[in-house]
């Protein structure tokens, strides 16, 4: 990724694997997909929402540092030690820096400055009042009908962890022919256990009533787009391979009284603060020149 600067609020620089991050998280965390899966308006709405992001990030920095806000230093290194621990190693790490055109002190220098924005955010946050039990209680009458539990899962996993090449094609040939076809949960489970006389290290574990909130995402999104009574495609990585039997999904859960009035305060507190925090960014935006070279 080349280290191309595509906007400037002041003279505060921002680059495109920024962008290109804040692009893959808002696909992933708010339309639920990989970034190579967005439709063209999906994709522009998603470098909208990155570019608006990373000027409001940008903004609340430099009235940081205006303000004059630090970290201590160690605060720093711990925070980088631990996003190093990501990785599988050191050279995974490298990787993802050269990708990006920095250097070890650069990333580091992103990462305080970053520290630095979210400490003022976390003062302003502490200025807004919270949410009362009698606006929360309001907010629910309001929102009831849309509030729903996750959907929850029963599925049979099987996987071999650190697979050799004979594994790997022993576990496809036991599978790949019963990706496309409806099976009866009694002949799935059958095949299921019988896997590791097939294929020794061979290993499958039973979720029952599993909420998504629990699972890893990229078998949330296998699941969801499998039917029911169905394997989904095997998913392989360096470190294992597997593939998921679905046996029931239930998508729409109504939530008692009691957790949507929970719920309803929480999504109350979120909207409050993003109205005010964006109000305030409309603020700063006057104060400060910004380009944007896209």
């Amino acid at each position: 990724m080349e280290k191309k600067i595509i906007a400037k609020v002041d003279n505060e620089v921002i680059y495109k694997w920024q962008l290109e991050d804040a692009m893959q998280s808002y696909s992933l965390e708010v339309l639920k997909k990989n970034l190579d899966e967005l439709t063209s308006q999906e994709l522009t709405l998603a470098q909208q929402e990155a570019i608006e992001k990373l000027i409001g990030s940008t903004l609340f920095y430099l009235e940081a540092a205006e303000a004059g806000i630090e970290v201590d230093e160690n605060e720093v290194n711990k925070n980088v030690s631990d996003f190093m621990k990501n990785f599988r190693d050191n050279l995974d790490f490298e990787v993802y820096l050269a990708e990006r055109g920095l250097t070890k002190d650069a990333f580091k220098d992103y990462f305080k400055k970053t520290l630095i924005k979210e400490k003022f955010v976390n003062m302003l946050l502490k200025k807004i009042p919270p949410v009362t039990k009698k606006e929360a209680d309001k907010y629910y009458e309001k929102i009831k009908e849309k509030l729903f539990l996750p959907p929850r899962l029963t599925f049979y996993r099987v996987y071999i962890e650190n697979p050799d090449l004979d594994e790997r094609k022993r576990f496809k040939s036991a599978f790949s022919s019963l990706e496309s076809k409806k099976l009866e949960q009694l002949f799935a489970e059958r095949i299921v256990k019988d896997t590791p006389s097939l294929i020794a290290r061979t290993k499958y574990e039973e979720y029952i009533e599993k909420s998504i909130d629990e699972l890893n995402y990229d078998i949330v999104r296998k699941l969801l787009a499998t039917e029911e009574g169905f394997f989904t495609p095997i998913f392989e990585t360096n470190e294992h391979i597997e593939i998921f039997y679905l046996i029931a999904k239930v998508m729409h859960i109504p939530m008692s009284e009691e957790e949507g009035k929970k719920e309803a305060g929480k999504y109350l507190a979120i909207v409050r603060l993003k109205k005010i925090l964006d109000a305030y960014i409309d603020v700063l935006k006057e104060k400060r020149k910004i380009e944007i070279y896209l």
